[in-house]
């Protein structure tokens, strides 16, 4: 119970560390260039006044997590020869046949997840700090 709290609070520094680096700096800094670069090459008297409100940028944001989560497989296919892992359900499953928890999957697990969460990406009904009290 005292490692899964731990490891909770560590996975959720990680997550807010993950989302201040995303809404406020290198990767927002580089999603206001871009914006800013889009805007001066489009002359914006053409463009119907919806368009000139649509926040293009936003899909920037969630991109930087789907681009960590491929990072994670790769590397985690490098490092264990799998992907990161079952859901939920596959853990539990493995954990009643007797089969012990590779923690170098959980670790992908869980980057994985501080990168989804990071940058504004939801996962699933059960949660992260279950995944990780499970594992």
């Amino acid at each position: 119970g005292i490692v899964t709290g731990a490891c909770v609070v560590v996975f959720k520094h990680a997550v807010h560390s993950t989302t201040a680096f995303t809404f406020h700096g290198p990767w927002f800094q580089m999603v206001t260039w871009i914006k800013g670069l889009v805007a001066s090459s489009i002359s914006l008297p053409l463009l119907p006044a919806f368009l000139a409100q649509v926040h293009g940028e936003y899909v920037l944001y969630p991109l930087l997590g789907g681009l960590i989560t491929w990072v994670v497989i790769k590397l985690s296919k490098r490092w264990t020869g799998n992907a990161p892992g079952p859901a939920l359900g596959g853990h539990l499953e493995a954990l009643q046949m007797g089969t012990d928890a590779d923690f170098r999957r959980v670790i992908a697990r869980t980057a994985g997840m501080v990168g989804a969460l990071g940058t504004g990406n939801s996962l699933g009904p059960e949660g992260p700090a279950v995944e990780i009290g499970v594992s």
